[in-house]
Formats: C-alpha cells, sequence, structure tokens
C-alpha cells in the first residue's frame, strides 16, 4: 500500500534548516503528517555510494532527482539500501517522509570510496 503523499500538491506549513534528521522532534502533530528534507550532499572521490534508509512509517531517497530508495508504506521500523555513482562535488539531496501513527524514525547511513558506513554527515550537506 502506498502512502507517500504527493507533495507537489500539498502547501508546507513550516520550512527551515535542519541539522539532522530527528523527525519526531519536528513534528506538529502525533500522527498523520509529513515531510521532506532537501540539500546538495557533497562528496570527495568518484565511486560508487551505499546509501541505507530506516523509517517508520515511510521514505523515498533521491539523489540527482534520480529515485535510489522506495520505502513508502505503512510499515514498522524497515531498513532498505541502494546504491549511486555519484562524481565530486554536490549532489542534490532529497528524502520525503512520512508518518501514519505510532513511532516516527528516519535515519539514513552512507557508505562510499574511503567512507565507512556512518549516519548521514550534516557536516556534508548544505542548502
Amino acid at each position: 500500500l502506498i502512502r507517500m503523499p504527493y507533495f507537489e500538491q500539498l502547501t508546507p506549513v513550516f520550512s527551515s534548516v535542519a541539522t539532522d534528521l530527528n523527525v519526531e522532534k519536528r513534528q506538529l502533530y502525533p500522527d498523520h503528517w509529513a515531510m521532506v528534507f532537501q540539500g546538495n550532499l557533497e562528496v570527495d572521490q568518484e565511486g560508487r555510494y551505499e546509501f541505507f534508509l530506516n523509517s517508520d512509517d515511510g521514505s523515498k531517497l533521491y539523489i540527482d532527482d534520480k529515485l535510489i530508495i522506495d520505502n513508502d508504506g505503512d510499515h514498522s521500523l524497515l531498513e532498505l539500501s541502494g546504491t549511486a555513482e555519484l562524481t565530486p562535488g554536490q549532489h542534490r539531496l532529497r528524502i520525503e517522509f512520512f508518518e501514519a501513527e505510532g513511532e516516527a524514525i528516519l535515519e539514513l547511513d552512507v557508505a562510499g570510496p574511503g567512507m565507512p558506513r556512518q549516519a548521514l554527515p550534516m557536516d556534508r550537506v548544505g542548502h
């Protein structure tokens, strides 16, 4: 069951600059809400990067407007992974997330050339 809203048809309730992906501290309502994180991810080395998107409920990861991970659906904590070939420089990063009911969790890890798996390094993300 697909649950992600059509964000382009919605009007944002608020926008801000995020220093982490903690969705619970940003939520305005207990349940039935969604948010989008956008920015530019700076990478130093060319190569294959693996992303690990863990969420409760649904989420999607786009790099340079290409869907890398589709973790949509009304589900408990679930991690899916995907890869992208990246060149040095900035790459558009977009994470879509929605909360149905219960816990709201969103985590993104990344691994790549010379980079062991780690939480998304927010010091490498700008806007």
